[in-house]
Protein backbone atom coordinates (compact mmCIF):
# COMPACT_ATOMS: atom_id res chain seq x y z
CA UNK A 1 0.00 0.00 0.00
CA UNK A 2 1.33 2.89 -1.38
CA UNK A 3 1.32 5.70 2.13
CA UNK A 4 3.95 8.05 0.66
CA UNK A 5 2.22 10.89 2.24
CA UNK A 6 3.50 9.52 5.29
CA UNK A 7 7.25 10.18 4.48
CA UNK A 8 6.26 13.51 4.22
CA UNK A 9 5.16 13.97 7.58
CA UNK A 10 7.18 11.44 9.87
CA UNK A 11 10.85 9.88 9.53
CA UNK A 12 11.28 6.42 8.59
CA UNK A 13 13.14 5.69 11.21
CA UNK A 14 10.56 7.62 13.64
CA UNK A 15 7.97 4.89 12.29
CA UNK A 16 10.21 1.85 12.66
CA UNK A 17 10.79 2.65 16.35
CA UNK A 18 7.13 3.10 16.49
CA UNK A 19 6.18 -0.07 15.39
CA UNK A 20 8.46 -2.19 16.77
CA UNK A 21 7.79 -0.62 20.29
CA UNK A 22 4.03 -1.86 19.74
CA UNK A 23 5.26 -5.59 18.53
CA UNK A 24 7.47 -5.56 21.66
CA UNK A 25 4.54 -4.70 23.82
CA UNK A 26 2.59 -7.55 21.28
CA UNK A 27 4.66 -10.20 22.54
CA UNK A 28 4.83 -9.00 26.09
CA UNK A 29 0.87 -8.97 26.18
CA UNK A 30 0.93 -12.35 24.65
CA UNK A 31 3.35 -14.06 27.01
CA UNK A 32 1.32 -12.81 29.89
CA UNK A 33 -2.19 -14.17 28.22
CA UNK A 34 -0.58 -17.07 28.05
CA UNK A 35 0.31 -17.57 31.57
CA UNK A 36 -2.62 -15.98 32.88
CA UNK A 37 -4.16 -18.91 30.37
CA UNK A 38 -2.26 -21.28 31.83
CA UNK A 39 -3.54 -20.53 35.55
CA UNK A 40 -7.22 -20.96 34.48
CA UNK A 41 -5.98 -24.56 33.29
CA UNK A 42 -4.62 -25.04 36.11
CA UNK A 43 -8.15 -24.40 38.36
CA UNK A 44 -9.96 -26.28 35.85
CA UNK A 45 -10.93 -23.50 34.45
CA UNK A 46 -13.20 -22.20 37.70
CA UNK A 47 -11.36 -18.98 37.80
CA UNK A 48 -13.27 -17.26 35.86
CA UNK A 49 -11.15 -14.04 36.24
CA UNK A 50 -7.77 -15.44 35.43
CA UNK A 51 -9.14 -16.40 31.87
CA UNK A 52 -11.01 -12.56 31.34
CA UNK A 53 -7.37 -11.69 32.29
CA UNK A 54 -5.86 -13.65 29.42
CA UNK A 55 -8.70 -12.30 27.15
CA UNK A 56 -7.90 -9.07 27.54
CA UNK A 57 -4.32 -9.24 26.91
CA UNK A 58 -4.53 -11.08 23.93
CA UNK A 59 -7.45 -9.11 22.89
CA UNK A 60 -4.42 -6.20 23.59
CA UNK A 61 -1.58 -7.90 22.02
CA UNK A 62 -3.69 -8.29 18.59
CA UNK A 63 -4.47 -4.64 18.96
CA UNK A 64 -0.11 -3.98 19.22
CA UNK A 65 0.45 -6.19 16.12
CA UNK A 66 -2.69 -7.81 14.32
CA UNK A 67 0.05 -10.11 11.73
CA UNK A 68 0.57 -12.57 14.62
CA UNK A 69 -1.67 -15.68 14.26
CA UNK A 70 -0.98 -16.88 18.05
CA UNK A 71 -3.02 -14.43 19.77
CA UNK A 72 -5.76 -15.18 17.60
CA UNK A 73 -5.35 -18.80 18.10
CA UNK A 74 -5.56 -18.70 21.87
CA UNK A 75 -8.72 -16.52 22.27
CA UNK A 76 -10.47 -18.95 20.34
CA UNK A 77 -9.69 -21.35 22.78
CA UNK A 78 -10.86 -20.10 25.38
CA UNK A 79 -14.00 -18.87 23.53
CA UNK A 80 -14.48 -22.78 22.84
CA UNK A 81 -13.75 -23.72 26.20
CA UNK A 82 -16.61 -21.09 27.65
CA UNK A 83 -18.94 -22.58 24.85
CA UNK A 84 -19.00 -19.83 21.96
CA UNK A 85 -18.08 -21.45 18.81
CA UNK A 86 -18.58 -18.45 17.20
CA UNK A 87 -16.82 -16.47 18.43
CA UNK A 88 -13.97 -18.33 18.48
CA UNK A 89 -14.48 -19.11 14.73
CA UNK A 90 -14.17 -15.08 13.83
CA UNK A 91 -10.49 -15.61 15.45
CA UNK A 92 -9.71 -18.82 13.82
CA UNK A 93 -10.28 -17.21 10.63
CA UNK A 94 -8.08 -14.35 11.35
CA UNK A 95 -5.27 -16.59 12.29
CA UNK A 96 -5.81 -18.27 9.31
CA UNK A 97 -5.52 -15.12 7.14
CA UNK A 98 -2.20 -14.38 8.74
CA UNK A 99 -1.03 -18.26 8.41
CA UNK A 100 -3.29 -20.25 5.93
CA UNK A 101 -1.30 -23.72 6.93
CA UNK A 102 -1.22 -23.16 10.84
CA UNK A 103 -2.64 -27.12 12.11
CA UNK A 104 -3.62 -25.80 15.90
CA UNK A 105 -5.93 -22.88 13.75
CA UNK A 106 -7.18 -25.53 11.07
CA UNK A 107 -8.25 -28.15 13.80
CA UNK A 108 -10.12 -25.72 15.77
CA UNK A 109 -11.98 -24.35 13.61
CA UNK A 110 -12.82 -27.98 11.52
CA UNK A 111 -14.03 -28.20 15.35
CA UNK A 112 -15.63 -24.63 15.73
CA UNK A 113 -17.80 -25.66 12.78
CA UNK A 114 -19.24 -28.74 13.68
CA UNK A 115 -20.17 -26.76 17.13
CA UNK A 116 -21.29 -23.66 14.85
CA UNK A 117 -24.43 -25.40 14.81
CA UNK A 118 -25.86 -26.22 18.12
CA UNK A 119 -24.92 -22.34 19.11
CA UNK A 120 -26.77 -21.05 16.82
CA UNK A 121 -29.75 -22.84 18.04
CA UNK A 122 -30.18 -21.64 21.07
CA UNK A 123 -33.44 -19.60 21.52
CA UNK A 124 -32.81 -15.58 22.02
CA UNK A 125 -35.78 -14.62 24.63
CA UNK A 126 -35.03 -11.27 24.58
CA UNK A 127 -35.32 -10.85 20.85
CA UNK A 128 -38.03 -13.24 19.20
CA UNK A 129 -38.79 -13.54 15.94
CA UNK A 130 -41.98 -13.78 14.13
CA UNK A 131 -42.71 -17.53 12.48
CA UNK A 132 -41.32 -17.52 8.92
CA UNK A 133 -43.79 -17.30 6.18
CA UNK A 134 -41.60 -20.13 4.33
CA UNK A 135 -41.30 -22.47 7.44
CA UNK A 136 -44.37 -24.98 7.19
CA UNK A 137 -47.00 -25.05 10.02
CA UNK A 138 -47.40 -27.57 12.60
CA UNK A 139 -49.63 -30.67 11.25
CA UNK A 140 -49.45 -33.54 13.42
CA UNK A 141 -51.47 -35.32 10.97
CA UNK A 142 -48.49 -35.84 8.79
CA UNK A 143 -44.91 -35.39 10.24
CA UNK A 144 -43.20 -37.01 7.29
CA UNK A 145 -44.77 -34.31 5.16
CA UNK A 146 -43.57 -31.66 7.44
CA UNK A 147 -39.93 -33.19 7.35
CA UNK A 148 -39.66 -33.00 3.66
CA UNK A 149 -40.42 -29.76 3.54
CA UNK A 150 -37.81 -28.77 6.41
CA UNK A 151 -35.41 -30.80 4.18
CA UNK A 152 -36.15 -28.71 1.32
CA UNK A 153 -36.16 -25.39 3.02
CA UNK A 154 -32.72 -26.06 4.77
CA UNK A 155 -31.80 -26.94 1.39
CA UNK A 156 -32.67 -24.16 -0.22
CA UNK A 157 -31.92 -21.54 2.73
CA UNK A 158 -28.08 -22.94 3.05
CA UNK A 159 -27.65 -22.08 -1.21
CA UNK A 160 -29.48 -18.66 -0.54
CA UNK A 161 -26.83 -18.19 2.20
CA UNK A 162 -23.65 -19.54 -0.08
CA UNK A 163 -25.44 -17.23 -2.74
CA UNK A 164 -25.02 -13.99 -0.26
CA UNK A 165 -21.38 -14.44 0.69
CA UNK A 166 -20.12 -16.42 -2.10
CA UNK A 167 -17.51 -13.95 -3.32
CA UNK A 168 -18.84 -11.17 -1.13
CA UNK A 169 -16.18 -8.54 0.45
CA UNK A 170 -15.82 -5.98 2.74
CA UNK A 171 -16.95 -2.53 2.05
CA UNK A 172 -17.07 1.47 2.79
CA UNK A 173 -20.20 2.24 1.13
CA UNK A 174 -23.25 2.80 3.66
CA UNK A 175 -25.99 1.54 1.40
CA UNK A 176 -23.68 -1.45 0.61
CA UNK A 177 -23.26 -1.76 4.20
CA UNK A 178 -27.13 -1.50 5.26
CA UNK A 179 -27.80 -3.92 2.96
CA UNK A 180 -25.82 -6.19 4.16
CA UNK A 181 -27.11 -5.78 7.64
CA UNK A 182 -30.58 -6.20 6.02
CA UNK A 183 -29.70 -9.23 4.75
CA UNK A 184 -27.96 -10.98 7.35
CA UNK A 185 -30.69 -10.43 9.70
CA UNK A 186 -33.19 -11.79 7.06
CA UNK A 187 -31.14 -15.14 6.70
CA UNK A 188 -30.75 -15.24 11.06
CA UNK A 189 -34.39 -15.21 11.31
CA UNK A 190 -34.88 -17.52 8.79
CA UNK A 191 -32.06 -19.45 10.32
CA UNK A 192 -33.84 -19.69 13.89
CA UNK A 193 -37.13 -20.57 12.23
CA UNK A 194 -35.53 -23.58 11.04
CA UNK A 195 -34.33 -24.23 14.34
CA UNK A 196 -37.33 -24.27 15.96
CA UNK A 197 -38.98 -26.26 13.55
CA UNK A 198 -36.26 -28.67 13.98
CA UNK A 199 -37.33 -28.79 17.87
CA UNK A 200 -40.73 -29.89 17.16
CA UNK A 201 -39.68 -32.41 14.97
CA UNK A 202 -36.61 -33.81 17.41
CA UNK A 203 -38.42 -36.22 19.17
CA UNK A 204 -40.09 -37.79 16.22
CA UNK A 205 -37.32 -38.25 13.87
CA UNK A 206 -33.61 -38.64 14.11
CA UNK A 207 -32.40 -35.03 12.68
CA UNK A 208 -28.56 -35.66 12.24
CA UNK A 209 -28.60 -35.07 8.56
CA UNK A 210 -30.65 -32.13 8.65
CA UNK A 211 -28.24 -30.68 11.45
CA UNK A 212 -25.34 -31.75 9.32
CA UNK A 213 -26.58 -29.85 6.21
CA UNK A 214 -28.10 -26.84 8.14
CA UNK A 215 -24.57 -26.58 9.87
CA UNK A 216 -23.30 -25.78 6.48
CA UNK A 217 -25.57 -22.63 6.79
CA UNK A 218 -24.39 -22.03 9.76
CA UNK A 219 -20.41 -21.59 8.47
CA UNK A 220 -21.61 -19.09 5.78
CA UNK A 221 -23.76 -17.21 8.20
CA UNK A 222 -20.72 -17.17 10.24
CA UNK A 223 -18.64 -16.07 7.40
CA UNK A 224 -21.37 -13.30 6.43
CA UNK A 225 -21.27 -11.87 9.85
CA UNK A 226 -17.41 -11.59 9.55
CA UNK A 227 -17.72 -9.86 6.21
CA UNK A 228 -20.33 -7.10 7.79
CA UNK A 229 -18.03 -6.46 10.63
CA UNK A 230 -15.36 -5.86 8.28
CA UNK A 231 -17.38 -3.32 6.55
CA UNK A 232 -17.79 -1.54 10.11
CA UNK A 233 -14.51 -1.35 11.55
CA UNK A 234 -13.28 1.29 9.10
CA UNK A 235 -15.76 3.47 10.33
CA UNK A 236 -14.12 4.60 13.81
CA UNK A 237 -10.73 5.84 11.46
CA UNK A 238 -12.66 7.92 8.94
CA UNK A 239 -14.66 9.85 11.79
CA UNK A 240 -10.94 10.23 13.72
CA UNK A 241 -9.47 11.04 10.15
CA UNK A 242 -12.50 13.58 9.08
CA UNK A 243 -12.01 15.11 13.40
CA UNK A 244 -8.02 15.56 13.36
CA UNK A 245 -8.61 17.53 10.00
CA UNK A 246 -11.30 19.63 11.06
CA UNK A 247 -8.78 20.66 14.51
CA UNK A 248 -5.32 21.24 11.93
CA UNK A 249 -8.23 23.63 10.13
CA UNK A 250 -9.25 25.16 12.99
CA UNK A 251 -5.18 25.87 14.19
CA UNK A 252 -4.79 26.97 10.79
CA UNK A 253 -7.38 29.89 10.93
CA UNK A 254 -5.77 30.56 14.45
CA UNK A 255 -2.38 31.18 13.13
CA UNK A 256 -3.30 32.61 10.51
CA UNK A 257 -4.88 35.17 13.02
CA UNK A 258 -2.32 35.40 15.20
CA UNK A 259 -4.02 34.53 18.22
CA UNK A 260 -1.66 32.52 20.21
CA UNK A 261 2.33 32.24 19.57
CA UNK A 262 4.15 30.46 17.17
CA UNK A 263 5.72 27.74 19.29
CA UNK A 264 1.97 26.56 20.34
CA UNK A 265 1.05 26.17 16.58
CA UNK A 266 4.27 24.18 16.77
CA UNK A 267 3.49 22.03 19.14
CA UNK A 268 0.26 21.11 18.38
CA UNK A 269 1.64 20.03 14.92
CA UNK A 270 3.87 17.67 16.59
CA UNK A 271 0.96 16.01 18.60
CA UNK A 272 -0.70 15.87 14.67
CA UNK A 273 2.07 14.49 13.33
CA UNK A 274 1.84 11.24 15.78
CA UNK A 275 -1.92 11.13 15.44
CA UNK A 276 -1.34 10.91 11.42
CA UNK A 277 1.15 8.28 12.24
CA UNK A 278 -1.28 6.23 14.73
CA UNK A 279 -3.94 6.19 11.50
CA UNK A 280 -1.38 5.71 9.12
CA UNK A 281 -1.27 1.81 11.53
CA UNK A 282 -4.50 1.50 11.34
CA UNK A 283 -4.90 2.40 7.82
CA UNK A 284 -2.24 -0.67 7.08
CA UNK A 285 -4.07 -2.92 10.03
CA UNK A 286 -7.02 -2.52 8.24
CA UNK A 287 -5.93 -3.80 4.60
CA UNK A 288 -4.27 -6.63 6.40
CA UNK A 289 -7.78 -7.91 7.51
CA UNK A 290 -8.89 -7.65 4.29
CA UNK A 291 -10.31 -4.23 4.30
CA UNK A 292 -11.31 -2.28 1.40
CA UNK A 293 -8.97 0.55 1.82
CA UNK A 294 -9.92 3.13 -1.17
CA UNK A 295 -12.10 5.69 0.50
CA UNK A 296 -9.78 5.44 3.80
CA UNK A 297 -7.00 6.31 1.86
CA UNK A 298 -8.79 9.24 0.19
CA UNK A 299 -9.65 10.19 3.96
CA UNK A 300 -6.05 10.13 4.65
CA UNK A 301 -4.83 12.05 1.58
CA UNK A 302 -7.26 14.62 2.92
CA UNK A 303 -5.67 14.85 6.26
CA UNK A 304 -2.39 14.92 5.09
CA UNK A 305 -2.83 17.64 2.26
CA UNK A 306 -4.11 20.11 5.19
CA UNK A 307 -1.42 18.92 7.77
CA UNK A 308 0.98 19.83 4.68
CA UNK A 309 -0.79 23.42 4.13
CA UNK A 310 -0.47 24.07 8.00
CA UNK A 311 3.13 23.12 7.94
CA UNK A 312 4.22 25.41 4.91
CA UNK A 313 2.27 28.10 6.43
CA UNK A 314 4.06 27.43 9.88
CA UNK A 315 7.69 27.49 8.15
CA UNK A 316 6.63 30.87 6.06
CA UNK A 317 5.11 32.58 9.28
Amino acid sequence: MDLSALSNLAKAQKKSEHLNQRHDKALQLYHLGCEYAQRAKQSDYTDKLLSKKAIACFVKAIENNRNDARAYIQLARLFLLYKDPIQANKYLNEALRIDPLDPDAQKLLEYTQKSAVRTRTRPQAATPTEPSETVAPATAQNPQSDYDALAQLIQTQTQAAFAQVNGLKPSMIPIQVNHMRKTLRQLESQFDAICQELERLESLFDLSTLELELNTMAIHLNAFEAILSFSERPIPFSNAALALCQEIEAQMQSSAQKLAPKATYDQFLDQALTQCDALADQLEALQGAGNEVSHLLKDYDQLNAVFQSFDSHLNQA
